[in-house]
Order: C-alpha cells, then structure tokens, then sequence
C-alpha cells in the first residue's frame, strides 16, 4: 500500500464530503429521470480498470445527459463508498477509492428511477509485476544510497517522500535550489505557465518506489495551497513529459534517475515531469517492465495530482527506443514522442553491435587487408571504423551472460553497493548463477531453451557482409571473401565461434509477435519529432530515423506523423519540444469525428516540417542541402543488402547467383563464395524467417513468454 498520510481527509475537506448518503444536489429534468432509458456509468480515470497497482484508483460516476441525481449509492464491495465522491466544481463526480487490497473489488453506482452500474477492479501490488512475467532475481535495493531509508521489504518500498526545491529572483541562477516550506525563502522567482499562470517557482518532488524502482513526479506547487486531484493548482497545465533517460542495463539493482525529473524547463512551462529507475533502460533495457512502470507512474500522478491532458515522452539512444516501443505495442500510454539520438528497436541496435563486434574482431586480429580505415568504413557501412568498434564495445557485451558489471549496473551513474558477485554466472564456478545478458534479463518475454538458457533472436546467417561496397568498388573481391570467410558468430554464452551465430526458433518468433521488433502500425496516431544530434563518427546514426520513416510508410502509408531535426552535437532541442506540443494541443482541440490518426495528420502545424539547424541558428528545409551539410551514412546490415526497415532478425535464403557479383570476380572466388555460404546467402526481397506483425497491442506476459493481448479496456456495466 503508498502511504497517504492524511490525504483522504484532507481531500474530504477541500470537496466538502458529508459521511453517509451522498447529496449530490437536484435532479435538473426529474422527468427524465423518471423514464426508462440510460442510468448511471462508471469510468476509472487512472488506469485500466484490470490493471490497477498500490490499492487506489481514482473514479467517475456519470450521469445521464440532462439529469443531476440528488441521491446515489456507491459501493466497493458491497460497503459504502460515498464519502470519497462529491460533486466537484466542474459539475462531475468523482472520488478515490483508497485501500483496496490485491485482488478484484467491485465498484457499484446506484440511484433511484435510473438503472445502476458495476465494474470490476483488479488491484496489483506497487512492487509489480502486472504485464511483465517474473522480475529478475536477485534484486539489490539502493534506496538507503540514495536518500531513501533503509526498504521496508524485498521489493524496496518505502514511505513515500517529498523533497522542495525553488529557483530564485537572481537570474543568473538558473539551477533548481533546496526550500524549505517551514522557513520560507524570500527571493523566489515568479515564473508564467504556458497556461498564463504566474506562479511561484517552487518545485514539488515526490519520491517513492513503484514496481521495484525509485520514481519522481515533479510539479510547480504553492506549500500554501491545497492541491486535489479534482482541485490541482494554476502551476500545473495538467501536461507531463515522461523522460525515459538513455543506455541499457541488464542491472539487479535498483536505479534512481532523479536529477532528470528537476528539469527547469519543462516545469517553468507548466508540465509534470515525470521518471521512474524501472522505467529506465539504463536500469531495467526491458521495454514491457518499462511499460508497466510507466502505467503505475501515471496512475500514480492522476490519482494524487489529477487528470492528465497529454503526455509526452522523450529519451535518447535506449530512451528513444523505450519511448517508440511505448507507443507502438502499448498505444494510449503517450499521446507524442521526442526521441532523440534514437534508434528503432532495441534488437535491431543489438544486431548492428554483434556484426561489427564481429567485424572489428576480424580487422583487428587479422588486417593484413584491412590496413586502411577507409575500407573498414566501407565494408561495415559507416563514416568511420570508430563508429563500428564504438557500437561493438557499447553492445557487444549486452550478449555476454558472465558480465558481471551489465548485472550490477556497475557502469551506471549512482551508488553501486553490490561488490560481491558470486551469483552472478560463470560457465564453470557457477553454471547456475545469475545470466546477464539481455535475452537472459528479458526471458519472461523470450522463454527458456531446453538447455535452460533463454531464447536469443540474433542470427547472421547467409548475411554477406561488404557487399554494397564490393558492388560500388570500395572493397575488393579479396577483402569481401576474406571478411565473410572469417566473421564468424557467438554462441549463447558469448563466446566468438567460426561458424556463423543461429538464431533460437522460440526467440525469433517472439520477437515479431511480442512487438520486440517494432512495428509502426499504432505509431500512426502519435505525433513524432526525432531530434538527432549529428555525431556520424559515433553509432548515434542519421540513418536510425530513416529507418524508423520506411516502417511508418510501409505500416501506415504515410509519414505525415513524423518530423526529423539533424541539429550540431549538443545543440538544446526545446524549440523541437515546444513543436510538439503546439501539434499535441491542436490535436486536443480538434473535437471533429476524424479517428486519432487521421487528426494528426490534419492538425500537424505548418512549421512542422523536417530541416537541419545550422552552427548559426538557421532552420534549412532543403533536403539536399542538409545532407550535404550533414552527410548520411549505412550500417553493416544495410551495407549487406538489407532493407532499410531494417527489422530482419533472420534472413530467408537462395543460392548465390554469379551475376549478383562484379565481373572481375574468378571461377575459384566464385567457388570460394560458395563454400562460404553453403546454405545459401540471404534472399533480401522476402520477409525474414517467422517475420510477421505483432498479434496484438496490451500484450501480457503474466502467463508465459507466448503472450495475450489484453484486449480493450473493461467498462461498466448496467444493473438494475
């Protein structure tokens, strides 16, 4: 259960509750009232009605068009509810439901002359999981390193905390500073809300643990004044920006990513910053843990705080792909997106990290025809061998079961109070111990193979590395057949082999259907602005929202939904922000019958278009002019003839055609093309191996890695 203090009376006060029977006031048109037809409703305003967490939920009870009832009935469980419920200010009821204890409550409505209503909530506990399956174990809390206390249990919980912070009147302070509420600081800062509320810059940072991580909501809040989730405050424009931060970890430690919830700029425009350890790849790189907090996190705020309008989620590298697998598998939680420095999906980041892992291998342990950097750049597809061997030291290891520092996130900021590592997995001290690698972290999505390892869906069979560049002449026959003869692949523990790494069944197949590989369907009701700080000598790509754009067209049949800014390395993005969420209001706005989808692409603003932003400030749309000044380049998948969707995990294959290779290729390199490829190479005009769409969005994994999707949300239903 979340501690709540006082709250519940508190809330009473401000709503003015009377204990028993709830007066509502008058019936406005008593004769409607009196005929047959629709009765009362009930709408769960925080989560999904079968997915409820920590014993809340915040509830309405609706009322036929015309009708105000002077009397109803609430009940949970058969006991009475109505002290909770009021009629608030803007003419609905609603009330908290508070206490519940894990399981399925009933909620009823009832009221005389009008059918009643029910519906059934299903209350899950704070620490999880809901959507998930089982939560990596063993799990190391931090919450006494960072501030906490000691937790209360296994899941790290603990009371929940509330931290003040101000900015003030000297503007050449532009960082968040301690407050205290008892002793009042007399230099605070007034700062207008994109609201046009001008309030003080005092900054309200809850911190708890939901779902076995620490989380933060911030908000502009006035100490002075009450704050209901019917009632909130002018500092808050009841808008959020969930920020999913960047990286991956494979950690079973818990994380805390609090500095980013004090983001000044946000909160000065009025919106509720929002984060959560599990939540955050950099923690926790599994996209439906990340998800389910995400849910809890805003049940959590529209409970406490209040209704929310939109949210926006942001994140860069890993926190780009949490972001658009949100949106994607789980529509509905983020209403847009601001991925920067992003990449698709997490396999397919994975997958360009095992191949130039096992290219940069090749280059370095035997270069004798790879002496210059610029064949290397050619073969693997980007500016600069750095970018493949940054990608390869970067993910690489994300495949490596005995890491020990992916498991204890020794590489992530913060304390790191996990020193012992003897259950952590080693192939011969501890053949049982703890797995680390990213399959074995997500293996309630993947499941286990008979040898119980979990299912990995990496494969590079067939893949003919270099072979664009064979084509254009920047390698040379030698180089080409030198490159795939010697690649190899890794096993399941990690380890290089000579021949070529296979793919688990169970794990390919799970990756379509579970939507690891993103599918852009549902991304066509979410506005998205990619921003990308140019870096091509990194592995933070251009070509990674190129990528994202062919999905959206083959899934969609358009990328009206899209905006890609190419920015300078480092260059602040809020104007991308602000963008947006000028599309996001103009899409609340529009009360039309057109389907969500179809309202993006009408309220798109007109300066919502793709440019690059110059060293000088200046936005240039001309495409041919940004890619001269910011120069695209490939990757090695791509440069080996795959599409640009970029989302084959496992290639169907054909033989090798002599006419697919340049003239000046021999009868032996031919033969020996063949002897290297003796299955085949990859057939790049079919879908890959088991490729298909996901089976549906809200997908569970609470029985097994084959997954259910939810279906729609329960609603109410009529009773006499």
């Amino acid at each position: 259960m979340r501690n709540r203090g006082g709250s519940r009376l508190r809330w009473a006060a401000l709503a003015g509750v009377a204990v028993g029977s709830l007066l509502l006031g008058t019936v406005v048109n008593t004769a409607q009232a009196d005929q047959p037809g629709p009765g009362l409703g009930i709408k769960v305003l925080s989560n999904r009605a079968d997915l409820i967490s920590g014993g809340d939920a915040y509830v309405e009870i609706t009322e036929p068009a015309g009708v105000r009832v002077d009397r109803m009935r609430i009940t949970v469980d058969g006991k009475d509810a109505n002290p909770t419920f009021a009629r608030r200010p803007d003419g609905r009821v609603t009330g908290l439901i508070q206490d519940m204890s894990v399981g399925e409550h009933i909620v009823a409505a009832h009221a005389s002359h009008l059918k009643g209503a029910w519906i059934k909530l299903t209350n899950h506990p704070i620490s999880g999981p809901i959507l998930t399956g089982p939560q990596p174990q063993p799990y190391y809390c931090t919450t006494a390193e960072h501030g906490l206390g000691a937790p209360q249990d296994a899941a790290c919980n603990v009371p929940v905390r509330y931290d003040w912070y101000y900015l003030p009147t000297d503007l050449r302070v532009n960082t968040l500073q301690p407050y205290n509420p008892a002793h009042p600081a007399s230099d605070v800062r007034r700062v207008t809300t994109d609201q046009g509320h001008t309030v003080p810059f005092i900054v309200r940072d809850e911190r708890g643990v939901m779902d076995r991580g620490i989380y933060d909501i911030t908000v502009l809040y006035d100490p002075t004044k009450p704050w209901a989730p019917w009632a909130a405050q002018d500092g808050w424009n009841r808008k959020a920006v969930f920020r999913a931060g960047a990286s991956c970890g494979t950690g079973h430690v818990q994380g805390d990513f609090h500095d980013a919830a004090l983001k000044e700029g946000y909160l000065q425009r009025g919106f509720a910053v929002i984060t959560s350890g599990t939540a955050n790849f950099a923690y926790n790189c599994n996209d439906v843990a990340g998800v389910e907090a995400l849910m809890m996190l805003k049940e959590r705020l529209v409970e406490q705080y209040g209704e929310i309008r939109y949210t926006i989620g942001e994140g860069c590298s890993g926190g780009s792909i949490a972001v658009i697998a949100v949106a994607a598998n789980y529509p509905g939680l983020l209403d847009g997106i601001m991925p920067s420095c992003g990449f698709p999906d997490l396999w397919g980041v994975v997958q360009s990290g095992q191949d130039c892992a096992l290219m940069t291998r090749h280059f370095q342990l035997d270069g004798r025809l790879w002496t210059k950097d610029a064949d290397q750049a050619a073969a693997t597809g980007f500016a600069s061998p750095k970018s493949c061997s940054s990608m390869a030291s970067s993910w690489k290891g994300m495949l490596d079961p005995w890491k020990a520092s992916l498991c204890t996130a020794e590489r992530m900021p913060g304390p790191h109070p996990v020193t012992d590592t003897r259950w952590v997995y080693d192939p011969v001290k501890n053949p049982t111990g703890a797995r680390c690698s990213l399959q074995d972290f997500q293996e309630p999505l993947f499941g286990l193979r008979p040898d119980g390892k979990a299912n990995r869906p990496y494969d590079n069979v067939g893949v003919q590395y270099g072979l664009k560049a064979l084509a254009s002449g920047a390698i040379s026959v030698e180089q080409f057949l030198d490159l795939n003869a010697n690649a190899g692949g890794y096993d399941i523990d990690g380890g290089w082999q000579p021949q070529r790494s296979v793919a688990d069944p169970d794990g390919l197949s799970r990756a379509y259907r579970g939507g690891r590989v993103i599918n852009a369907a549902e991304l066509a009701s979410v506005p998205i602005v990619n921003v990308r700080g140019y870096v091509e000598d990194g592995f933070h790509t251009t070509v990674e929202d190129l990528t994202l754009r062919y999905r959206l067209l083959r899934d969609t049949g358009s990328t009206g939904n899209q905006v890609i800014r190419i920015l300078p390395l480092y260059h602040p993005f809020l104007g991308a922000f602000d963008l947006l969420d000028e599309w996001l209001s103009a899409i609340e706005a529009d009360h039309s019958e057109r389907t969500t989808a179809d309202k993006v692409l009408a309220d798109r603003p007109a300066d919502a278009v793709d440019g690059c932003v110059t060293k000088s400030e200046e936005l240039v749309t001309d495409p041919a002019r940004c890619l001269k000044l910011y120069p695209m380049h490939a990757k090695p998948r791509l440069t080996a003839g795959g599409p640009l969707t970029e989302d084959v995990l496992k290639c169907q294959l054909r033989p090798a055609i002599r006419s697919d290779y340049p003239a000046q290729m021999t009868v032996a390199q031919f033969s020996r093309l063949l002897a290297i490829f003796p299955d085949g190479v990859c057939d790049w005009s079919k879908a890959g191996v088991d490729q298909a769409p996901p089976i549906g969005t809200w997908q569970s994994y609470q029985a097994g890695p084959d997954a259910v999707p939810l279906g729609p949300p329960p609603v109410a239903k009529p009773v006499d």
